[in-house]
């Protein structure tokens, strides 16, 4: 059977796409590679699945396992996904692979990361009792092996495909199970609940009877994601598995031959009902133009079933956060400033926002051409973040919607990508010219299409205090248009983690605007 975990993609969708692959790269460690004639093996078990998202053919994913010398099984599988995203086309592609025991336990894995750009992200990893050593690397960035944590009890790809035919299937029947995360880079627990058997609905528009079976990841931090629901039969084998994506819809897996999962010409063709960017946008009641004008706009937020809904968004100097009731917040959010043109003396730098990361690849050779290019000469830290606001909002011409999340060293050579790409490649060449700076993430107004749309821009670090800079528009400043969710400096990650918490306030979030403020030489509106 088929699980989240090990292959999960929810926070990858959610958080406007990615996309992973594995192979079976020989890892260095104490498995020699497969010999050449180990593809004849005949499999132990294998699967094609159609995969719908709102109702679209959006891609397929394919699984196999087999038999490997000594007393082990290679296990892989791979998924590809074709979306729309403002109206251009992203391909994701997520391959993983393994040996594992028929007992289940990992002994090697590699996963490789595709997320509609140049370079690939490839994690092979060798467990080794307690710990697994992961070696890291993506285009030209330097190798990084380390040593994580590892819990024996995470169950390898042929052990989930095999979870349910060893039991019993009856209503009530719960047990847990753990597994390596590919969104979390971490081995986490799941709790499986088996309910009634009902009818659903399958490809070709026929309809059986199922075990409905929830699975259901452990909290992480206060953020709970939704179940996968796997519709099961009575040999444990499943037919079905779908997951509710808030703010994108349901992602439906039907398993099925290759000819139904595979559209003829490998080509898959998109519904544009199932643009994952507009499904995203967030209506307003109204709005307003040259929003990066405004002194102040306030907002009147509605957020259903949220815990601590004073924590939904930032609240410091530039955005205040009053609670109206347990499912309301006001928010007043204010053009922010240039600082005072005295630079204090003796102010300690935080170094954790000087530091190079897996995305903000500060010392990287073309990023820090780039910062050195942009800032020449100047001394002035405030100006040289400026200077580098609006060399990369003027290099960057190509809006990428097709990439994911690319990191600042890919930017830095393609110079293309969407918002997400502008701010770390401005966070990055900031920090190579000595400026502290992190990311911004939050919602930005889209006049033309009256709403909110889930954005990210750059912050920098000026005497004590943060001040907001958006390369994608370069105006040196950002005003009332922007709604800060959260910030983060990305060290000692290379996955999503930092942005899970925007997964919160997806499809429970409303926004109205209740007011708006220009400045006094604000241009006709």
């Amino acid at each position: 059977m088929r699980q989240q975990g090990f292959r999960s993609t929810w926070l990858l969708l959610g958080l406007l796409g990615i996309g992973t692959s594995i192979s079976l790269a020989q890892t260095s460690g104490t498995l020699e590679k497969a010999p050449a004639q180990q593809a004849t093996t005949a499999p132990l078990s294998e699967f094609w699945e159609a995969i719908y998202l709102q109702g679209s053919h959006v891609g397929h994913s394919h699984g196999v396992y087999r038999p490997f010398r000594g007393n082990l099984i290679q296990s892989s599988e791979e998924l590809h996904l074709s979306l729309t995203r403002f109206g251009q086309q992203m391909k994701m592609d997520f391959r993983f692979g393994m040996y594992e025991s028929p007992s289940g336990k990992i002994q090697q894995f590699t996963i490789r990361q595709s997320m509609g750009r140049e370079d690939e992200l490839v994690r092979a990893g060798v467990v080794e009792k307690n710990t697994v050593k992961i070696t890291k690397t993506q285009g030209n960035q330097p190798v990084v092996t380390k040593n994580e944590p590892w819990n024996d009890e995470a169950l390898g790809l042929y052990a989930m495909e095999q979870l349910y035919t060893k039991r019993e299937l009856k209503p009530g029947l719960e047990f847990d199970f753990k597994t390596f995360s590919s969104d979390f880079n971490t081995v986490l627990n799941y709790h499986v609940k088996v309910g009634e058997q009902q009818p659903t609905d399958l490809l070709g528009g026929r309809n059986a009877s199922f075990w409905r079976v929830a699975v259901k990841l452990q909290k992480i931090g206060d953020v709970q994601l939704p179940a996968m629901i796997c519709w099961v039969n009575d040999k444990g084998e499943v037919f079905k598995r779908e997951q509710n994506i808030p703010g994108l819809g349901d992602l439906v897996f039907f398993r099925t031959r290759k000819d139904r999962a595979i559209p003829s010409g490998n080509a898959v063709i998109v519904n544009p009902g199932a643009d994952i960017g507009f499904s995203q946008l967030i209506r307003v009641n109204r709005s307003f133009t040259n929003f990066n004008q405004t002194k102040s706009v306030q907002y009147r937020v509605k957020l259903k079933d949220f815990e601590d809904i004073a924590t939904a968004f930032a609240n410091e100097a530039r955005q205040e956060v009053k609670v109206v009731s347990k499912d309301e917040l006001d928010i007043i959010s204010r053009r922010q400033h240039a600082p005072p043109a005295t630079t204090k003396a003796g102010v300690k730098l935080p170094a954790e926002y000087l530091r190079s990361s897996h995305f903000i690849t500060s010392d990287d050779p073309q990023v820090q051409r780039h910062a050195k290019a942009a800032t020449g000469n100047e001394r002035d830290p405030w100006q040289k973040a400026l200077m580098i606001e609006s060399y990369v909002h003027r290099k960057m011409t190509n809006k990428d919607y097709g990439k994911a999340f690319a990191t600042a060293a890919e930017t830095a050579r393609t110079l293309d990508g969407d918002c997400t790409e502008h701010a770390v490649l401005a966070a990055a060449m900031c920090r190579v010219v000595g400026i502290p700076s992190r990311t911004a993430i939050g919602l930005i107004h889209v006049p033309s299409e009256r709403a909110m749309c889930f954005h990210m821009w750059f912050e920098v670090w000026i005497d004590g205090q943060w001040y907001s800079l958006d390369a994608t528009l370069g105006q040196g400043h950002i005003a009332g248009g922007h709604v800060k969710v959260l910030d983060a400096h990305w060290n000692d990650t290379d996955s999503f983690l930092p942005l899970l918490p925007v997964t919160r306030l997806l499809g429970k979030l409303k926004m109205d605007v209740l007011s708006v403020e220009y400045e006094a030489n604000a241009p006709p509106r």
